[in-house]
């Protein structure tokens, strides 16, 4: 639990410096993190976890409702067992909100992915929040909370 608290802490935090800044066109600090969600993006549709895994810091840490944190080998495992599945699915990232204040970042989003199944399409959406580091000049996926919303059948 500390550490939920630690995240929503640094995501206060961050909120208030915003709170502070003037609205303006986007830097190149939040051109660059929108850039690797056009990447996770991409990753993904493809089944392409190498290209999703290179911007996750190795100690990545991230919250799920009711199991146990996951690691940046966690991440690994699943997107390998992803690329694998047979299961068609696309995913597109809609960026709320992003912060920058020096070497971190918060991404407030959600995720919504479509699962092509023997039923038709679902959507599926889950709302997250990522924090981001940068390590040796690049941004990295250090820490984030994400959570399913319902699934909704998609109607043609």
């Amino acid at each position: 639990m500390s550490r939920v608290i630690r995240c929503f802490t640094l995501c206060t935090a961050l909120l208030g410096c915003a709170a502070v800044a003037v609205a303006q066109q986007p830097n190149d600090d939040e051109m660059a993190i929108r850039a690797i969600f056009a990447d996770f993006e991409k990753g993904y549709n493809d089944n392409n976890p190498d290209m999703v895994m290179q911007h996750y810091s190795k100690d990545l840490i991230v919250s799920y409702p009711g199991v146990d944190d996951t690691d940046y080998e966690g991440f690994k495992k699943a997107y390998a067992e992803m690329a694998k599945s047979t299961v068609k699915k696309k995913t597109t990232p809609v960026i709320d909100e992003i912060v920058v204040s020096g070497t971190l970042a918060m991404v407030r989003m959600e995720w919504h992915t479509i699962i092509y199944g023997e039923n038709g399409k679902t959507l599926r959406k889950a709302e997250d929040l990522q924090i981001f580091r940068k390590e040796n000049g690049a941004w990295k996926f250090f820490r984030g909370m994400w959570f399913h919303l319902k699934p909704v059948p998609v109607k043609e």
